[in-house]
Formats: C-alpha cells, structure tokens, sequence
C-alpha cells in the first residue's frame, strides 16, 4: 500500500458495528470543568463511547452552547470506544471555547447511516437532559470523514442544529470504497461518484476547505458552493480556503475553525430569537 492510499484509507475509512437508542440508564455525568472519555449503553446492550468537555462552571452556568464533533476515519473493524475523546482532546476542545463538546466514536459504515444517527441525537438529547444547553446555539463541526457527516447529518437533520461546520470535508453522502484510490486524481474520480447533498439550507454553513489538501480536493466542494449562490442566494453560508494546507496539517484548518466559530457565535447573539 502506498503512502497516498495509507493516508485516504486512516483519514477516511469508517466500518461497521451496530447501534439502537440509547438505554434509559445513563451513568453519573461530571461537572468539574475538563476532558472526559465517557462510555455509555444502548439499549441492545452495545457500549458507545465518546468524548465530553466541559467549561468552566459547567454546572452553574444556564443555556451553554454545545459543539457536536464528528471525528476522522479510521482502519480495522470497530473504532476504539475511545477515539471520538481522542479527536475531542487532540483537536476540538482546544479550538471551541466555552462549549461544552461530545465527540462520539463512530459506530457504522458512515456517519449518516441510521445506526450513527440514532445513537448521535439520542446522545444530543441525554447531554441536554444533563446540562442547560442552549437549543439555538449547537454546532454540528466534524474533520475529514467527519466532515463528510456534517454535511449529511447537518442537511439531513438541520432542525436540530444551529450551524454546521464541515472541515476538510465535501458535500457528498460518503459510500466506502472496494479499495481505497492510489492516487489523488483517482480520489477525485471516486468523490465525484458520490451523491451529493441537495438540502435547501436554512441554517447557517461554515466550511472550511483547502487548495492542498490532497485526500479531500477542493475542486469538489467550490462548484457546490457557487451552485449554492445561485440557487440559494439567502442562504448563510460562508466557504473558507486555505491555500497550500495539506489533509494532515491541521493547525491552520483549526485555527480557521476557531475564527468561525467566534462568528458564528456572535451571530448567535445576535439574533433576536437567542435564549
């Protein structure tokens, strides 16, 4: 396996498991300020793990924003319970201040499959129950195979977010492929193959992509993205570049995200209809 077809196959790969609702049992939560790796039952019995971070006075503060994080691909046949905190500590709790953060670990072929799904809104729900989230400010944010799932899940299921936040994704439902593409050029043939997202947005979308990147090019997200101004001139949507960063160089695609979402969070406090 050469080293192109090494780094689509870890950045993009996700396998399959099996997931339902989640059980009635939850466990005790924390509330201490911190990164938490938590492990939770759905009720077939399959355990589901994922990441939590907590703000400062997380359990004094009323009507807190909630990032939802959507990790990278990964290879072999389950995703360790405990990627989704790896994601949440390595990249997404130092770039989304005073939010709290789940960041689940995959548990099916795609993000958007009804396995991932179910357990991930169910997980919405429980993380609602347990602390005071603010229903209008919850950000759907994912990296490069997660990225792909904030823009299915985001356009699938937009009345339960506030904003997306693809990074280093496309605008594509993701299908695995038989064998991961040997070069980039191959890598685009198959992202063009995808299906693609036809949502009529009426959320805000913030993407992030870049001219470097060689596992997600951008040439498959930019006609969208025109397509969108056309079609959707009154849609809220915002297409970040970045010139020369490779897949693998994530500073400057966080440092990006980390400027987003201060926007995206005043325009939050900004509009009228904000609890």
């Amino acid at each position: 396996m050469n080293d192109f077809k090494k780094l689509v196959f870890v950045a993009l790969f996700v396998s399959v498991s099996s997931t339902s609702a989640i059980a009635d049992e939850t466990p005790n939560m924390p509330t201490a300020q911190g990164d938490y790796s938590q492990t939770t039952q759905l009720a077939d019995g399959t355990s589901y793990g994922y990441g939590l971070h907590l703000p400062k006075n997380a359990d004094k503060r009323k009507n807190m924003p909630l990032v939802v994080a959507l990790h990278y691909g990964w290879g072999g046949e389950a995703a360790p319970l405990e990627y989704g905190f790896q994601f949440m500590q390595w990249m997404m709790s130092p770039t989304f201040n005073n939010a709290i953060i789940i960041a689940p670990s995959a548990l099916a072929a795609d993000w958007h499959t009804p396995k991932n799904t179910d357990a991930l809104l169910d997980l919405i729900d429980d993380i609602k129950d347990t602390y005071s989230i603010n229903d209008n400010r919850v950000l759907l944010t994912g990296y490069s195979a997660g990225g792909f799932g904030t823009w299915a899940i985001g356009a699938d299921h937009q009345e339960e977010f506030s904003a997306i936040m693809p990074i280093s994704g496309a605008p594509r439902y993701m299908v695995p492929f038989d064998a991961p593409p040997e070069t980039p050029e191959q890598m685009l043939e198959y992202l063009l193959g995808l299906p693609k997202i036809t949502a009529q947005w009426d959320i805000p979308v913030y993407v992030i992509n870049s001219h470097g990147d060689q596992n997600v090019p951008i040439a498959v997200t930019t006609p969208y993205i025109n397509e969108l101004k056309i079609t959707q001139p009154d849609a809220d949507v915002t297409f970040v570049t970045l010139d020369s960063a490779a897949h693998f160089d994530v500073d400057p695609f966080l440092a990006e995200a980390k400027i987003g979402y201060e926007l995206i969070n005043q325009a939050w406090k900004d509009n009228k209809n904000d609890d």
